[in-house]
């Protein structure tokens, strides 16, 4: 059964029966047995299906670097991980524009290869230093690495390039309230306000966000603050009763 549900399945279905129109228009089609695959796999069907689409890319076109990628991370995921190893390293041979390291320094995130992703995001810099997502993902690689004077660096420059891009703004926020800087948190999270999505705003309510201000406040002896922020919280987030309690502190 399709992983994901309504207009997202149906833009899954799509994008299976376009590879397969293109696979029988043109059967050496590299691209469309990717796509295929990466279909399939997003559907949420047979892996058995899926790698053989994505060894049928590679055989068609072995300098094709994200089909390598594609195929690792499903390996990876099924447990192979020595099979996935050295389709990484080809694919990070092979690859010759950020786009494509940002495909594999994503696909190292997702198995929590943090530190085997910088490097590969450091090349994507290397390419494009204006790449926002090389710098999102290298910036969230090292908040959780901890290492986050150059973490601020990094995603600072992200919002900068893509102000609407959500996605850099939690995580300087949690970089800022573990380097005990609460006023700059809070700011940074207003400003993620501006330009998330209804979940998003939910999501800046949390500990990772408004409530983990107002928490690093109380800690600092700082009621008023501390209550401006779980007032916003409350704001983002009204039904939670943790934030209702927290918000009428005195």
């Amino acid at each position: 059964q399709p992983r994901a549900g309504g207009a997202n399945a149906r833009r899954l279905l799509d994008a299976e029966q376009a590879a397969r129109r293109a696979i029988q228009i043109q059967s050496t089609n590299a691209v469309a047995y990717d796509r295929l695959g990466a279909a399939l796999e997003e559907r949420g069907l047979s892996s058995t299906d899926v790698e053989q689409a994505y060894r049928r890319a590679i055989e068609l076109d072995s300098q094709f670097a994200v089909a390598h990628v594609h195929l690792a991370g499903l390996l990876s995921k099924t447990g192979r991980k020595s099979e996935a190893q050295p389709l990484y390293a080809r694919a990070i041979e092979l690859a010759k524009d950020a786009p494509t390291h940002v495909l594999i320094a994503e696909s190292l995130q997702s198995e929590q290869r943090w530190h085997d992703s910088e490097s590969v995001l450091r090349r994507a810099l290397e390419i494009d230093a204006n790449s926002p997502s090389a710098l999102y993902l290298l910036g969230r690689s090292l908040v959780v690495r901890q290492v986050y004077d150059e973490a601020e660096q990094m995603l600072k420059k992200a919002i900068e390039i893509s102000p609407r891009s959500f996605a850099p703004y939690p995580v300087l926020g949690s970089a800022y309230l573990a380097k005990d800087r609460y006023e700059d948190a809070e700011k940074i999270y207003n400003r993620a306000v501006d330009v998330a999505s209804a979940g998003e705003r939910k999501q800046l309510a949390g500990a990772f966000g408004f409530e983990g201000v107002g928490d690093g406040y109380m800690k600092a002896d700082r009621k008023a603050d501390a209550l401006r922020a779980y007032q916003r919280a409350l704001q983002l987030d009204p039904n939670n009763s943790g934030l209702q309690a927290k918000a009428k502190t005195r």
